[in-house]
Protein backbone atom coordinates (compact mmCIF):
# COMPACT_ATOMS: atom_id res chain seq x y z
CA UNK A 1 0.00 0.00 0.00
CA UNK A 2 1.34 3.41 -0.95
CA UNK A 3 2.03 5.54 2.13
CA UNK A 4 0.61 8.97 2.85
CA UNK A 5 2.88 12.01 2.79
CA UNK A 6 1.60 15.21 4.39
CA UNK A 7 2.37 18.20 2.22
CA UNK A 8 3.53 21.51 3.66
CA UNK A 9 2.75 25.10 2.76
CA UNK A 10 0.11 27.73 3.58
CA UNK A 11 -2.45 26.10 1.32
CA UNK A 12 -1.94 22.64 2.73
CA UNK A 13 -3.24 23.44 6.18
CA UNK A 14 -2.48 19.94 7.38
CA UNK A 15 -5.31 18.59 5.23
CA UNK A 16 -3.42 17.89 2.00
CA UNK A 17 -1.59 14.62 1.57
CA UNK A 18 0.15 12.85 -1.27
CA UNK A 19 -0.58 9.23 -2.10
CA UNK A 20 1.47 8.01 -5.04
CA UNK A 21 0.80 10.22 -8.03
CA UNK A 22 -2.23 11.89 -6.45
CA UNK A 23 -2.98 14.42 -3.74
CA UNK A 24 -5.97 14.24 -1.42
CA UNK A 25 -7.61 17.34 0.02
CA UNK A 26 -9.89 17.14 3.02
CA UNK A 27 -11.09 20.75 2.92
CA UNK A 28 -12.31 22.99 0.12
CA UNK A 29 -14.02 26.32 0.70
CA UNK A 30 -16.08 26.01 -2.48
CA UNK A 31 -15.73 22.53 -4.00
CA UNK A 32 -18.27 23.21 -6.76
CA UNK A 33 -16.32 26.23 -8.00
CA UNK A 34 -13.07 24.29 -7.91
CA UNK A 35 -14.64 21.35 -9.72
CA UNK A 36 -16.06 23.52 -12.51
CA UNK A 37 -12.76 25.28 -13.13
CA UNK A 38 -10.56 22.18 -13.06
CA UNK A 39 -12.90 20.19 -15.29
CA UNK A 40 -13.02 23.06 -17.78
CA UNK A 41 -9.23 23.38 -17.81
CA UNK A 42 -8.94 19.68 -18.58
CA UNK A 43 -11.52 19.98 -21.38
CA UNK A 44 -9.63 22.79 -23.10
CA UNK A 45 -6.28 21.02 -22.69
CA UNK A 46 -4.65 23.39 -20.22
CA UNK A 47 -1.67 21.53 -18.77
CA UNK A 48 -0.86 24.03 -16.03
CA UNK A 49 -3.24 22.68 -13.36
CA UNK A 50 -3.91 19.34 -11.68
CA UNK A 51 -6.66 17.07 -12.95
CA UNK A 52 -9.64 16.38 -10.72
CA UNK A 53 -10.26 12.66 -10.28
CA UNK A 54 -13.31 12.65 -8.04
CA UNK A 55 -13.43 11.73 -4.35
CA UNK A 56 -12.11 8.79 -2.38
CA UNK A 57 -13.93 6.65 0.19
CA UNK A 58 -13.20 9.27 2.88
CA UNK A 59 -14.75 12.11 0.89
CA UNK A 60 -11.39 13.66 0.08
CA UNK A 61 -10.93 15.29 -3.29
CA UNK A 62 -8.44 13.41 -5.48
CA UNK A 63 -6.19 15.46 -7.75
CA UNK A 64 -3.20 14.48 -9.82
CA UNK A 65 0.14 15.25 -8.21
CA UNK A 66 2.38 17.63 -10.19
CA UNK A 67 6.09 17.02 -9.45
CA UNK A 68 8.21 20.09 -8.86
CA UNK A 69 9.02 22.72 -6.28
CA UNK A 70 6.95 25.38 -4.59
CA UNK A 71 8.62 28.41 -3.04
CA UNK A 72 8.54 28.27 0.75
CA UNK A 73 10.65 30.19 3.29
CA UNK A 74 13.58 30.32 3.46
CA UNK A 75 13.36 31.05 -0.27
CA UNK A 76 15.85 29.47 -2.66
CA UNK A 77 17.84 31.69 -5.00
CA UNK A 78 15.80 30.82 -8.11
CA UNK A 79 12.70 32.48 -6.60
CA UNK A 80 14.26 35.93 -7.10
CA UNK A 81 15.29 35.42 -10.75
CA UNK A 82 13.80 37.29 -13.70
CA UNK A 83 13.11 34.07 -15.58
CA UNK A 84 10.98 32.75 -12.72
CA UNK A 85 9.00 35.99 -12.48
CA UNK A 86 8.40 36.05 -16.23
CA UNK A 87 7.34 32.41 -16.24
CA UNK A 88 4.72 33.12 -13.55
CA UNK A 89 3.32 35.95 -15.67
CA UNK A 90 3.18 33.64 -18.71
CA UNK A 91 1.47 30.91 -16.73
CA UNK A 92 -1.11 33.33 -15.34
CA UNK A 93 -1.88 34.60 -18.84
CA UNK A 94 -2.20 31.05 -20.16
CA UNK A 95 -4.60 30.25 -17.34
CA UNK A 96 -6.69 33.34 -18.07
CA UNK A 97 -6.84 32.50 -21.77
CA UNK A 98 -7.84 28.91 -20.98
CA UNK A 99 -10.52 29.70 -18.39
CA UNK A 100 -12.04 32.62 -20.33
CA UNK A 101 -14.32 30.37 -22.39
CA UNK A 102 -15.97 29.04 -19.23
CA UNK A 103 -17.46 32.42 -18.41
CA UNK A 104 -19.17 32.81 -15.04
CA UNK A 105 -21.74 30.04 -14.43
CA UNK A 106 -24.82 31.06 -12.50
CA UNK A 107 -26.01 29.76 -9.13
CA UNK A 108 -22.49 29.09 -7.85
CA UNK A 109 -21.31 30.27 -4.46
CA UNK A 110 -17.94 31.85 -5.15
CA UNK A 111 -15.46 31.80 -2.27
CA UNK A 112 -14.01 35.20 -3.15
CA UNK A 113 -15.93 38.28 -4.24
CA UNK A 114 -13.89 41.12 -5.80
CA UNK A 115 -14.26 44.76 -4.77
CA UNK A 116 -16.44 47.18 -6.70
CA UNK A 117 -14.92 48.01 -10.07
CA UNK A 118 -13.12 44.70 -10.38
CA UNK A 119 -16.04 42.35 -10.95
CA UNK A 120 -15.63 40.54 -14.24
CA UNK A 121 -16.44 37.60 -16.47
CA UNK A 122 -13.16 35.79 -15.80
CA UNK A 123 -12.76 33.20 -13.07
CA UNK A 124 -9.49 34.36 -11.57
CA UNK A 125 -7.36 32.04 -9.47
CA UNK A 126 -7.12 34.81 -6.85
CA UNK A 127 -4.30 33.24 -4.83
CA UNK A 128 -1.25 32.80 -7.05
CA UNK A 129 1.08 33.00 -4.08
CA UNK A 130 4.54 31.45 -4.06
CA UNK A 131 3.21 28.36 -2.33
CA UNK A 132 0.58 27.84 -5.05
CA UNK A 133 2.85 27.69 -8.10
CA UNK A 134 4.73 24.52 -9.01
CA UNK A 135 8.11 25.22 -10.61
CA UNK A 136 10.79 23.12 -12.27
CA UNK A 137 14.29 24.47 -12.78
CA UNK A 138 13.02 27.89 -11.79
CA UNK A 139 10.20 27.90 -14.36
CA UNK A 140 6.54 28.04 -13.32
CA UNK A 141 4.66 25.09 -14.81
CA UNK A 142 1.39 24.80 -12.88
CA UNK A 143 -1.07 26.49 -10.55
CA UNK A 144 -2.48 24.60 -7.58
CA UNK A 145 -5.01 25.24 -4.80
CA UNK A 146 -8.06 26.66 -6.57
CA UNK A 147 -9.92 27.43 -3.35
CA UNK A 148 -10.27 31.17 -3.99
CA UNK A 149 -11.54 31.26 -7.60
CA UNK A 150 -13.99 34.02 -8.31
CA UNK A 151 -15.41 36.27 -11.06
CA UNK A 152 -12.98 39.15 -11.55
CA UNK A 153 -11.28 41.33 -14.11
CA UNK A 154 -7.86 40.07 -15.25
CA UNK A 155 -6.25 43.09 -13.57
CA UNK A 156 -7.36 42.03 -10.10
CA UNK A 157 -5.76 38.60 -10.52
CA UNK A 158 -2.62 40.24 -11.93
CA UNK A 159 -2.34 42.61 -8.97
CA UNK A 160 -2.83 39.88 -6.41
CA UNK A 161 -0.18 37.77 -8.15
CA UNK A 162 2.32 40.62 -8.52
CA UNK A 163 1.92 41.36 -4.83
CA UNK A 164 3.65 38.04 -4.09
CA UNK A 165 6.01 37.56 -6.99
CA UNK A 166 7.41 41.02 -7.76
CA UNK A 167 6.97 41.38 -4.75
CA UNK A 168 5.23 44.63 -3.85
CA UNK A 169 6.65 44.99 -0.34
CA UNK A 170 8.62 47.45 1.72
CA UNK A 171 12.24 46.27 1.30
CA UNK A 172 12.58 45.86 5.08
CA UNK A 173 10.18 42.91 4.80
CA UNK A 174 12.09 41.01 2.11
CA UNK A 175 13.51 37.78 3.49
CA UNK A 176 15.72 34.95 2.29
CA UNK A 177 16.75 35.26 -1.36
CA UNK A 178 14.11 37.97 -1.81
CA UNK A 179 16.50 40.51 -0.30
CA UNK A 180 18.74 39.82 -3.31
CA UNK A 181 16.13 40.33 -6.02
CA UNK A 182 17.10 40.25 -9.67
CA UNK A 183 16.22 43.90 -10.33
CA UNK A 184 14.23 46.36 -8.20
CA UNK A 185 10.46 46.28 -7.75
CA UNK A 186 9.70 48.87 -10.44
CA UNK A 187 11.64 46.94 -13.08
CA UNK A 188 10.18 43.63 -11.96
CA UNK A 189 6.62 44.97 -12.04
CA UNK A 190 7.19 46.22 -15.58
CA UNK A 191 8.61 42.81 -16.57
CA UNK A 192 5.57 41.07 -15.11
CA UNK A 193 3.10 43.39 -16.86
CA UNK A 194 4.95 43.20 -20.17
CA UNK A 195 5.27 39.42 -20.11
CA UNK A 196 1.62 39.00 -19.18
CA UNK A 197 0.61 41.41 -21.94
CA UNK A 198 -1.30 43.79 -19.69
CA UNK A 199 -3.44 46.27 -21.62
CA UNK A 200 -2.80 50.02 -21.35
CA UNK A 201 -6.14 50.71 -19.65
CA UNK A 202 -5.21 48.22 -16.92
CA UNK A 203 -1.69 49.63 -16.48
CA UNK A 204 -3.23 52.98 -15.59
CA UNK A 205 -5.20 51.34 -12.77
CA UNK A 206 -2.60 48.90 -11.48
CA UNK A 207 -1.07 50.96 -8.67
CA UNK A 208 -4.48 52.03 -7.35
CA UNK A 209 -5.56 48.38 -7.46
CA UNK A 210 -2.47 47.37 -5.48
CA UNK A 211 -3.29 49.97 -2.81
CA UNK A 212 -6.88 48.75 -2.66
CA UNK A 213 -5.73 45.15 -2.33
CA UNK A 214 -3.57 46.10 0.65
CA UNK A 215 -6.50 47.89 2.29
CA UNK A 216 -8.85 44.94 1.74
CA UNK A 217 -6.31 42.51 3.21
CA UNK A 218 -5.87 44.76 6.23
CA UNK A 219 -9.62 45.04 6.81
CA UNK A 220 -10.01 41.27 6.49
CA UNK A 221 -7.36 40.75 9.15
CA UNK A 222 -9.12 43.26 11.41
CA UNK A 223 -12.48 41.57 10.98
CA UNK A 224 -11.08 38.11 11.60
CA UNK A 225 -9.38 39.31 14.77
CA UNK A 226 -12.54 41.08 15.96
CA UNK A 227 -14.48 37.85 15.44
CA UNK A 228 -11.99 35.96 17.61
CA UNK A 229 -10.63 33.82 14.76
CA UNK A 230 -7.40 32.24 15.99
CA UNK A 231 -5.52 32.90 12.75
CA UNK A 232 -6.88 36.44 12.56
CA UNK A 233 -5.83 37.20 16.13
CA UNK A 234 -2.32 35.95 15.39
CA UNK A 235 -2.08 38.08 12.24
CA UNK A 236 -3.37 41.17 14.02
CA UNK A 237 -1.16 40.79 17.08
CA UNK A 238 1.87 39.70 15.05
CA UNK A 239 3.79 41.20 12.15
CA UNK A 240 1.23 40.68 9.37
CA UNK A 241 -0.84 43.79 10.06
CA UNK A 242 2.23 46.01 10.44
CA UNK A 243 3.77 44.55 7.29
CA UNK A 244 0.56 45.28 5.41
CA UNK A 245 0.65 48.95 6.44
CA UNK A 246 4.32 49.21 5.45
CA UNK A 247 3.45 47.66 2.10
CA UNK A 248 0.71 50.19 1.45
CA UNK A 249 2.91 53.10 2.46
CA UNK A 250 5.73 51.87 0.23
CA UNK A 251 3.46 51.51 -2.81
CA UNK A 252 1.96 54.95 -2.25
CA UNK A 253 5.40 56.54 -1.85
CA UNK A 254 6.70 54.94 -5.05
CA UNK A 255 3.64 55.20 -7.27
CA UNK A 256 5.34 57.70 -9.62
CA UNK A 257 8.23 55.31 -10.29
CA UNK A 258 5.87 52.33 -10.59
CA UNK A 259 3.62 54.17 -13.05
CA UNK A 260 6.62 55.30 -15.07
CA UNK A 261 7.94 51.75 -15.30
CA UNK A 262 4.51 50.61 -16.50
CA UNK A 263 4.53 53.27 -19.22
CA UNK A 264 1.71 55.29 -17.67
Amino acid sequence: MVGEQHLSGPGAGGGTIRIGDTTRRTEERAPEAMRLVLQHLETVGFDGAPRLCGQDEFGRWILTYIPGEVALPPYAGWVACHKTLASVAKLLRRYHDAVASLGVPRNIKWPTIPPSGFEGNLLGHMDVSMANVVCRNGIAIALIDFEEVGPVTPLWDVVRTARYWVPLLDPVDLTGSLDRLDGNATLRLALFADTYGLEDHDRVRLVDAALLNADISYERMRQRAAAGHVGGLAEWAGVAALRNRRTRAWIAAHRTELDRALGV
